[in-house]
C-alpha cells in the first residue's frame, strides 16, 4: 500500500514560520496602499459541497463532500470561521460504511475586498472523526488546517451580499489514535464550491447618502446635494471648487473666483470675473478688452465709455470728460457764436495776398481745426462799399480763397475738405460805409462754423 510523504513537526513549524512572515510583509504594504474603509463586523454562512480525497492511512476511500462553513468577520479583511463537513465513504479493507466528518476552526483573511474577485487564506486547527471506528483505532484524528479559495461577489440581497465561493483546505493530521503505526501529519483534501452568505449592514450603508455604499465609496462624509461619481467622489465639471450639486453656477469659467454657492465674483462689475480680471479695479461704463483692461483709443487718459470725445488728437490736453480743453475767450466765443472775425488778417488795397502771416486769430482757427479732427468751416471773404459790386463779389471771393489756401499750407491737419471760401462782397455789413472807420471794419474775413466741435454751446 502506498503513502503519502509525512512531514515531521519540526520541518511543518519552519515552513509555516516561512509562510507567515511573507503572509505578513504582503498585508503590511497592501494596507499601506489601500485608503482606509468600514469595517464592520459580519456572520458568513456557506454551504458548500465538493470531493474529499482522503489520505491513505486513513483507510477509507475518497468520496463527495458537503458541508458548511459559519464564519464572523472582525473587518473587511481579518476574521475566524468554523467549518464542518461530511464525506460518506467506505472502508479500503472490509467494505464497510463510514461517515467522516471534518472539522476546522480557522483564522481567515481576505485579499483586495473591493474587488470583482475576492482570494483569501485560511489556517488553523483541523480534526477528522471516523463513524463507525477505523482500523482498531478511536476514529479520531487532529492536527494542523489550512487553505485558500476565491469569492466571486453576485451583489446584494436578502442577505445583504452574496458570492460564489470556490474553497480548498487541507486537514494535515496524524491518525495515530486509529491504531496507524506511522505518526506522521497527512494530507486530507476538501474541495468545494458553495455560496457565501453574509449578515450585517457595515458594508451597505451609504453614511453620506451620495448612493455609493460605504464599502465602495472612497470618499467618505460627502456632504447632501453633492454629485458624486462612480466611487462616489464629487464632481466640480467646472472646477472652481464647489461641487456640482451645490454649484448654482456650474458654467463658471476655469480661473474665475467664485463665491460659496459657486457664482463668480466681478468687483468691478465690467463683465470680466475677478480671478481673469487682469484690471480689476476699472471704472463703472470703461470700454474694456477681453482681459478686463480698459481701453483709451485716442490715448487721451480717459477710457472709451467714458470719453466724450473719443477721437481727441493725440498730443491734445483734455478735460476730465475727455474733451479737448478751451484755451481762450477767444476759442471759447468761437464756439458760443458760431464765428470768429478773423481781424488782424491784413491786405493791401485791391490785393489778393496776405501781408500779415500767421496771425493769432489764424493761430487759434488752427488750434481750434486741429482739436477737432471732424469740424468743418467756412472762410467768408467781405468788402466795402467802393467799387462795383462785380468787383467786391471777385475781390471778397479771392481774398477768402487765399486765407483757405495759406492754412492749407501752412497746418498739415488742415484738408481741403474741412475749409469752404465765399465771397460775400459788400453784404452784410457790421457798420457804416459813410466812414473810413465803417468801410475798415466792413472789409473783413470771418471764419463760420459749419460742423463739428463740443457740445453744450
Amino acid at each position: 500500500m502506498s503513502s503519502t510523504p509525512a512531514f515531521t513537526p519540526s520541518s511543518f513549524f519552519r515552513r509555516a514560520t516561512g509562510l507567515a512572515w511573507v503572509l505578513f510583509v504582503s498585508l503590511s504594504w497592501m494596507a499601506s496602499a489601500v485608503e482606509a474603509k468600514p469595517n464592520g463586523a459580519r456572520v458568513t454562512f456557506s454551504p458548500l459541497a465538493g470531493a474529499g480525497v482522503m489520505s491513505e492511512f486513513s483507510g477509507v476511500h475518497d468520496d463527495i463532500y458537503f458541508g458548511g462553513a459559519l464564519g464572523f468577520q472582525f473587518t473587511r479583511n481579518f476574521g475566524i470561521e468554523g467549518t464542518l463537513g461530511y464525506v460518506p465513504t467506505i472502508e479500503r479493507s472490509g467494505g464497510r460504511e463510514v461517515i467522516v466528518r471534518h472539522l476546522s476552526a480557522d483564522f481567515k483573511y481576505q485579499f483586495l475586498p473591493d474587488s470583482r474577485l475576492v482570494p483569501y487564506l485560511t489556517a488553523g486547527w483541523s480534526e477528522i472523526h471516523l463513524d463507525p471506528k477505523g482500523l482498531g483505532g478511536s476514529g479520531r484524528a487532529r492536527g494542523w488546517s489550512y487553505g485558500a479559495g476565491v469569492l466571486v461577489p453576485m451583489g446584494d440581497g436578502p442577505f445583504h451580499r452574496w458570492s460564489l465561493r470556490l474553497d480548498f483546505k487541507d486537514a494535515l493530521v496524524k491518525f495515530d489514535e486509529i491504531g496507524v503505526l506511522d505518526d506522521g501529519l497527512h494530507h486530507n483534501f476538501m474541495t468545494s464550491v458553495g455560496v457565501q452568505l453574509e449578515f450585517g449592514d457595515d458594508w451597505h450603508k451609504d453614511l453620506d447618502g451620495d448612493g455609493v455604499i460605504d464599502r465602495f465609496d472612497d470618499c467618505l462624509g460627502t456632504a447632501d446635494r453633492v454629485v458624486v461619481d462612480s466611487k462616489g467622489c464629487p464632481v466640480d465639471t467646472d472646477q472652481d471648487g464647489v461641487f456640482d450639486g451645490i454649484d448654482e453656477c456650474p458654467g463658471t469659467p476655469v480661473g474665475a473666483v467664485v463665491d460659496s454657492l459657486g457664482c463668480p465674483s466681478d468687483s468691478d462689475g465690467d463683465g470680466v470675473y475677478d480671478g481673469l480680471d487682469r484690471c480689476s479695479k476699472t471704472p463703472e461704463g470703461a470700454v474694456i478688452d477681453e482681459e478686463g483692461c480698459p481701453i483709451d483709443s485716442d490715448r487721451d487718459g480717459v477710457y472709451d465709455g467714458l470719453d466724450d470725445c473719443p477721437d481727441t488728437p493725440l498730443g491734445i490736453g483734455v478735460d476730465l470728460k475727455g474733451c479737448p480743453r478751451i484755451e481762450s475767450d477767444m476759442e471759447r466765443g468761437f464756439y458760443t457764436d458760431k464765428l470768429l472775425v478773423l481781424d488782424d488778417v491784413r491786405f493791401r488795397p485791391g490785393k489778393t495776398k496776405i501781408d500779415s502771416g500767421i496771425t493769432s486769430t489764424i493761430r487759434t482757427l488752427a488750434r481750434i481745426l486741429q482739436k477737432w479732427p471732424s469740424m468743418k468751416v467756412e472762410i467768408g471773404g467781405y468788402t466795402d462799399s467802393y467799387g462795383s459790386d462785380a468787383t467786391n463779389l471777385q475781390l471778397s471771393q479771392a481774398r477768402a480763397d487765399a486765407v483757405r489756401d495759406f492754412m492749407i499750407e501752412r497746418f498739415e491737419w488742415i484738408t481741403p475738405d474741412r475749409i469752404v471760401s465765399v465771397g460775400y462782397g459788400e453784404a452784410n455789413p457790421i457798420a457804416e460805409n459813410n466812414t473810413e472807420e465803417g468801410r475798415e471794419q466792413n472789409r473783413r474775413i470771418e471764419a463760420k462754423l459749419l460742423e463739428g466741435g463740443p457740445a453744450g454751446f
